[in-house]
C-alpha cells in the first residue's frame, strides 16, 4: 500500500539481525551458554535460521540513501541458510566454550519448558519460541 501510494519510500525487511551487542536471540544464547553446563537443542537443531550481521545492514541502508534508491521494497537476509544447532556450534566456538550441546527430543524439550517457565517470569525460551523456530523458515533475500 505504501508502494503504492506514490510517496517516495524505501522500505527494508531484514531477517533476523545479530551484533556485537545483540540481545536478542544470539545474544541470550551467548549468555545462556557462559551460564549452563549443557545447552539443550530441541530435536536434531535442523532448523533453518535466516539472519543478517547488523553492520551488513547497516551498510545496505547507507547504500540505498547514498544511491537515492526509492519507491522500492527489499527482503535482506545473507545468502548462506544456517540451521539452529549450527548457529550454537559458532557461538561456541567463538566463546571457546566448554559448555556441552545435547539434542533433547522435542516434545520432552517442549514440556520442560512449560514447567521451568511457570516459576521464571523472564524465560530464556518460551513455548511459544520454540513453536516458532520448529517451523524452520525460508527467507527469501531480494536484495
Amino acid at each position: 500500500m505504501v508502494l503504492e501510494s506514490g510517496i517516495p519510500c524505501l522500505i527494508l525487511r531484514p531477517t533476523l539481525t545479530y551484533g556485537r551487542f545483540d540481545r536478542n536471540l544470539i545474544g541470550r544464547l551467548a549468555c545462556f551458554m557462559d551460564q549452563a553446563p549443557i545447552v539443550p537443542i530441541p530435536g536434531q537443531g535442523r532448523y533453518i535460521r535466516p539472519s543478517l550481521y547488523v553492520e551488513d545492514f547497516y551498510d545496505m541502508t547507507i547504500s540505498c540513501l547514498q544511491n537515492d534508491v526509492r519507491c522500492s521494497s527489499w527482503n535482506i537476509s545473507e545468502q548462506d541458510e544456517i540451521t539452529y544447532i549450527d548457529i550454537i556450534r559458532e557461538i561456541k566456538l567463538a566463546k571457546r566454550s566448554s559448555t556441552r550441546i545435547d539434542p533433547v527430543p522435542y516434545t520432552l524439550f517442549a514440556h520442560s519448558l512449560q514447567m521451568t517457565n511457570r516459576f521464571n517470569r523472564n524465560p530464556p525460551f518460551t513455548v511459544q519460541q520454540l513453536a516458532r523456530l520448529s517451523i524452520g523458515e525460508k527467507f527469501e533475500s531480494t536484495a
